[in-house]
């Protein structure tokens, strides 16, 4: 194999190297453009975070379970104003343990979440509720 040869050959090589690179970054990098707003690790559904987060609550005997209890009835009812309240409301009562704290915590990140997206569709409830959220209370 003469130099001319090789050096096409290594040339070959490198180009198929870096096109699968280029291939895999647009794949799993771009993600069509779009980036995430959270990090929140966690329940993905606010309706599942606040079914563990009350379990959580039932388990042991803080004096915020009945607050937790209606956190709970709120989602159900898809009171999402009233969710919004209690939630701030337990994120900023003292708990028992780490686990109420994480669960209460889970519980507003998923619940912010779920009417960032509601309220990027123009949902009236969910756009007054994350305002309270986000501190906004006129």
């Amino acid at each position: 194999m003469s130099r001319c040869e090789k050096v096409k050959a290594v040339f070959g090589f490198l180009c198929l190297r870096i096109g699968v690179v280029l291939a895999l970054v647009a794949l799993i990098g771009c993600g069509g453009g779009k980036q995430e707003e959270s990090v929140f690790v966690g329940p993905k559904s606010a309706k599942l975070a606040v079914d563990e987060m009350k379990e959580t609550f039932d388990r042991g005997s803080s004096p915020q379970k009945e607050r937790a209890a209606r956190l709970w009835q709120a989602m159900r009812d898809n009171d999402l104003e009233t969710a919004a309240k209690e939630v701030v409301v337990l994120r900023n009562a003292p708990t028992d343990n780490m686990e109420e704290a994480m669960a209460v915590h889970h519980t507003y990140m998923a619940l912010q979440d779920q009417l960032a997206s509601d309220a990027e569709r123009g949902d009236p409830q969910a756009i007054a509720a994350l305002n309270f959220l986000r501190g906004r209370r006129d």
